[in-house]
């Protein structure tokens, strides 16, 4: 299964399992003891049928409608969320631990720091708008990040050198890069044919790249030649053009990429002993996401999954 679930759907069918489990003798006709100790028959209440989840246009949406597009549309990634818990509560049992609600709102404060601080609940909001997380899937992935950074804590270390290096990424000379990344050598001689034509790189990025930088017109600055999270070719290929300048093309894993060098920002001046506490911070949330997605990684992938319902094949 393939880098972050939908509950409710799940919900109603685990409830009537349980209701059956603990009241196996209700379905149909039950029985009662009448007087004098008769076993009299006692009709089971009716069922109550099921409820649409929507009208439009007059006709009813019932949840048959939806399950099978939703699955298919999101079945895949949901099914890992759950995966994975089940994975972590197999862990947690194993180490006599469980994760609180302290630790889970901890989680939730750290995603409104890293968004900006005060004032970006709006910001948070949009991010689980775009990544279709109500408030199931926000609870489940808070859970989810809390019981990875129990588990990984004690085994998590700072490398040495890693805040010099964050000090060079956020106060060191950058570059804001602008890209095109297509797949092939033709697609390529297609984009410096555009370019050679003279159209802008940022038309030809939008039509032609397949970089998520696309719909940004290739934009994707400020970048630091100290910066491990983009490609070393591109770092190092970019580091020294100056304004305006355009790289030869670049070979990275499954694609090829030109860049062009929008602007140069040289150093601003901050001192390293100005920032250390806040970089020794930013140092340590970044080994622990680390360690986190490595556990999470493992856990996947040596988790036990049999997929039945073929809309949940990977696509």
């Amino acid at each position: 299964m393939s880098h972050p679930t939908r509950w409710s759907l799940l919900a109603p069918a685990l409830v009537g399992l349980a209701s059956a489990m603990m009241h196996g003798c209700e379905s149909g006709s039950t029985t009662s003891r009448g007087r004098g100790g008769v076993l009299a028959s006692v009709a089971a209440p009716p069922i109550s049928p099921v409820r649409p989840v929507a009208l439009a246009n007059g006709e009813a949406i019932m949840p048959s409608d939806l399950e099978t597009r939703l699955r298919e549309r999101a079945g895949v990634e949901v099914l890992e969320e759950i995966v994975l818990e089940t994975a972590l509560r197999e862990v947690l049992r194993e180490r006599g631990m469980q994760v609180t609600q302290a630790q889970c709102t901890a989680e939730e404060s750290l995603f409104l720091e890293l968004l900006g601080g005060d004032g970006s609940a709006v910001v948070v909001s949009e991010f689980r708008s775009r990544r279709g997380l109500g408030e199931v899937r926000w609870k489940a992935l808070l859970w989810r990040n809390a019981a990875l950074r129990a588990l990984t804590a004690p085994d998590v270390r700072v490398p040495e050198g890693a805040v010099e290096q964050l000090h060079a990424i956020r106060h060191g000379e950058r570059r804001v890069v602008r890209l095109i990344a297509v797949r092939t050598p033709e697609e390529l001689s297609g984009v410096r044919d555009a370019l050679e034509a003279g159209d802008r790189f940022e038309s030809v990025a939008l039509a032609m790249s397949i970089d998520p930088s696309a719909s940004l017109g290739g934009l994707i600055g400020p970048v630091s030649r100290a910066d491990p999270a983009l490609p070393a070719a591109l770092r190092e290929a970019v580091s020294s053009l100056d304004t305006g300048a355009m790289t030869q093309p670049i070979l990275l894993p499954g694609s090829i990429v030109l860049a062009r060098v929008e602007r140069v920002l040289p150093p601003d001046g901050t001192a390293l002993d100005q920032v250390r506490e806040a970089l020794s911070r930013e140092a340590l949330l970044r080994a622990q996401r680390s360690a986190m997605d490595a556990m999470a990684a493992r856990l996947r992938a040596g988790s036990r999954v049999t997929v039945i319902d073929p809309t949940l094949s990977e696509r």
